[in-house]
């Protein structure tokens, strides 16, 4: 998916939420997304990788201070 031709036009928050162990998808790919629009957040989660973002605390307090 080319979310860096896209994500200027999106007018709401973003947020970039990408483990340091991802094996997949480099952090740094999502860092670069991530500062290509000024309404987003990026946070990185040590220790996380591809699938299992959800299990850490700080992923869940990115997420609801997003929603808030």
């Amino acid at each position: 998916m080319p979310s860096v031709q896209w994500i200027q036009n999106v007018e709401a928050p973003i947020l970039v939420v990408h483990g340091d162990h991802d094996q997949v998808i480099p952090a740094e790919m999502g860092y670069k997304l991530s500062q290509k629009s000024n309404r987003s957040t990026y946070v990185l989660i040590p220790g996380g990788d591809h699938n299992n973002l959800s299990e850490f605390d700080a992923y869940w307090e990115a997420v609801l201070s997003v929603l808030k």
